[in-house]
């Protein structure tokens, strides 16, 4: 898919991506809590909400150990979309953003 060499700045940006996706479901594994990992928890459905409006102040939402997470994962996806919209002229950004929501929604169906 990106052997030729010169898609190298894509292989990067997509292991950054790819990087975030398995970061947020290890801190979820590590230190959500059941009642945090369950849909019907209120804090949790926060969370999705913050994530699904995507704006940087939404933020203070979340519990301590996901907003750094969230700040670090905000500016990628923003890097990573403004640098394809230079390259190409579509920004990705908000696909980008949906994989992340979806992620996190099949984690909540596997626990």
């Amino acid at each position: 898919m990106l052997n030729d060499p010169k898609m190298s700045q894509q292989r990067i940006e997509l292991a950054k991506f790819n990087s975030f996706v398995y970061v947020i479901d290890d801190i979820f594994d590590v230190y959500g809590t059941i009642e945090e990992i369950n849909p019907l928890h209120s804090s949790y459905k926060n969370d999705l909400l913050v994530y699904k409006t995507w704006e940087l102040c939404a933020m203070m939402d979340l519990r301590e150990y996901m907003r750094s997470t969230y700040k670090v994962l905000y500016n990628t996806i923003n890097s990573i979309g403004y640098n394809i919209y230079k390259i190409y002229g579509r920004n990705p950004t908000q696909n980008l953003r949906n994989t992340v929501l979806f992620t996190m929604l099949l984690k909540l169906n596997r626990t």
